[in-house]
């Protein structure tokens, strides 16, 4: 697993529990929206489309720019551009990674009691 920066760990999780509570399947979202391209073989996305697919299946206000940057740079792929930074994400990495991390427990506690009323 690659090793998110501090300050991005307490926010993937938050995403995490979001991503259970609503059963997104984020493989499932990036291969639907590459379709049969040489990017979905090689598990990476331009980092463009790698931010439209996850604002889609979190909405923005859950993920902030900050956020989603570091996202991009932890789990980035290819050769840098400029000034260093990268212009793929490792997508297929980020997916196996994210469904790893422990979710946020107060979230998925608090959406479980919703669902109950």
């Amino acid at each position: 697993m690659a090793s998110p920066p501090g300050g991005l760990v307490s926010a993937l999780q938050e995403l995490r529990a979001k991503a259970i509570t609503r059963r997104i399947d984020l493989v499932k979202a990036f291969e639907d929206s590459l379709g049969s391209s040489q990017e979905r073989e090689l598990g990476i996305m331009h980092k463009g489309l790698f931010k439209t697919v996850m604002g889609s299946l979190f909405g923005h206000s859950s993920l902030t720019l900050a956020s989603i940057d570091m996202i991009c740079e932890t789990w980035a792929a290819g050769e840098p551009g400029s000034p260093g930074r990268y212009t793929y994400v490792r997508w297929r990495k980020f997916a196996t990674d994210f469904d790893n991390i422990p979710p946020c427990l107060l979230y998925t506690s608090d959406a479980a009691d919703e669902e109950d009323s």
